[in-house]
């Protein structure tokens, strides 16, 4: 079952209907996968060429910069704008997690997220390092199937590419989305415990959570081969969409 644009503006109305304009709800999908631990290192050359041999982005046609599952824009769906923020090269933290989950495997959750302005993304599941981009005011990033990094102190990392934003991946780290919106933390902290707690996607259609692999081609993707869109998809968009 693939969710609809119906599907995803349900979810924006319901998170609306809650606080104007703060975390949209959409049925697509994330990925928790968990780690032994992140390390980190200054970003390099070496270090993105390492990293898009391990993962790749979503192989999903794009429409401008928006996703089209099936050659077209879900109905309802916002549409993507171009990232502004400037090229950079994954970390060893991050080489080290994709590689940790190309090995072993890891855990989807099926569902989506919208970050507010004032989100920090990273080019790793480490914060003690320098963001490579901040949501500006009146913008925002919708996850589809992001990734979620965990580490060994527990601490949640959500990991997806973006629409025109690159060959490397966005980590945001989930604790500090919490500096950007109270509210909204709250929120994707709760959707995230209960989406762990179940498995029924595949039979169901409910959101929820399911295993996730790196294929051989490099892409991540559900081990259930019958879950059709891929995880990892992101858009910048406007800010309530």
């Amino acid at each position: 079952m693939t969710p609809t644009r119906t599907d995803h503006a349900a979810g924006r109305s319901r998170a609306r209907g809650t606080r104007t304009a703060a975390l949209a709800i959409a049925l697509g999908l994330a990925v928790v996968l968990s780690a032994c631990g992140s390390s980190s290192s200054s970003a390099s050359t070496t270090a993105a060429a390492t990293t898009d041999a391990i993962v790749k982005p979503p192989a999903e046609i794009l429409q401008g910069c928006s996703y089209a599952p099936d050659n077209k824009v879900p109905a309802g769906e916002p549409q993507g704008m171009n990232p502004p923020f400037s090229a950079f090269s994954s970390d060893q933290s991050a080489q080290s997690a994709l590689q940790h989950i190309k090995d072993h495997g890891g855990t989807g959750l099926v569902y989506g997220f919208q970050l507010p302005s004032g989100t920090k993304l990273y080019a790793g599941p480490d914060s003690s390092s320098s963001a490579v981009g901040t949501l500006p005011v009146g913008r925002s990033i919708l996850l589809f199937d992001p990734v979620i990094w965990t580490t060994s102190f527990g601490r949640h990392w959500l990991v997806s590419f973006l629409a025109c934003g690159g060959t490397n991946p966005y980590w945001v780290d989930v604790s500090q989305i919490k500096q950007a919106d109270a509210a909204v933390y709250s929120g994707i902290a709760k959707e995230i415990t209960t989406l762990l707690a179940s498995q029924d996607y595949a039979s169901t259609g409910h959101a929820s959570s399911l295993p996730v692999v790196v294929t051989a081609a490099g892409h991540f993707a559900w081990k259930d081969t019958q879950v059709p869109f891929s995880p990892a998809r992101g858009e910048y968009v406007g800010y309530g969409v």
